[in-house]
């Protein structure tokens, strides 16, 4: 839904920590269009029950409104009302307050004051979490704004820190990867793609993992708009 109906189609589902091309095999993503269906299902299960023109209501006590604070940025606003329209088609009231980027980071991020968060995370090409997942960022100046904590992760993300190994390493992100996505501490919406329009005559572009904006440069020294012919007896076969 979001990255259809807000991105028109440039990025990825997630259902876990790591972004494509980590390497690392993302959780299966649940089916879109049972989406709502399955999320009554669990309200089911905890014990709400739904009335129409009344909400959802436990013990006596109906469901208040949640409020989901997130930046002003534009791609962020469009993100928010998709996030609010789903929850509404499940009868969750839901709010969207809007910050400047730097009042949602002093106001709301630093001091952990928000019920729901919609906020992004760059996860490096060293595809270290360390700083989102692990209990000891639980508080400012630590990113791990999910506030998760669970031993295990934390073992792992201190491990895969100083691991030499390739493979050993791979296969300790992959278990945290699920970890995370079985305790879902966070709802994972997508993976944006970068896009960037370049000229038409210009070749040897070749992009890598783009981690941060910057790594498009990171073959720049293979661009190129002209060639020039060389004979083979000129060129040294070294």
């Amino acid at each position: 839904n979001i990255v259809e109906g807000v991105l028109g189609g440039y990025g990825t589902p997630l259902m876990g920590p790591l972004p494509p091309g980590s390497g690392i095999e993302s959780p299966a993503l649940p089916d879109p269009a049972t989406r709502i269906e399955t999320a009554r299902l669990i309200l089911d299960e905890a014990g709400w029950d739904y009335e129409e023109g009344a909400g959802w209501e436990k013990d006596g006590t109906v469901m208040p409104t949640i409020t989901i604070r997130t930046s002003s940025v534009a791609e962020l606003k469009l993100i928010a009302a998709a996030v609010q329209a789903d929850w509404e088609a499940l009868g969750v009231p839901v709010e969207v307050e809007l910050y400047e980027p730097g009042s949602l980071t002093q106001e709301v991020i630093r001091p952990r004051d928000y019920e729901a968060l919609l906020f992004g995370e760059v996860i490096g090409r060293d595809r270290d979490l360390y700083a989102f997942w692990h209990s000891g960022q639980r508080k400012d100046p630590g990113l791990n704004i999910a506030v998760y904590a669970n031993e295990t992760v934390d073992a792992l993300l201190s491990r895969i820190r100083t691991e030499s190994d390739e493979e050993a390493k791979r296969a300790d992100l992959a278990r945290v990867s699920g970890l995370i996505a079985e305790d879902y501490p966070a709802a994972f919406t997508h993976a944006p793609d970068f896009l960037y329009a370049v000229p038409q005559d210009v070749r040897g572009i070749v992009l890598p993992q783009i981690a941060a904006p910057a790594d498009r440069f990171a073959t720049v020294a293979t661009w190129h708009r002209y060639t020039e012919f060389v004979w083979p007896l000129l060129v040294s076969s070294k």
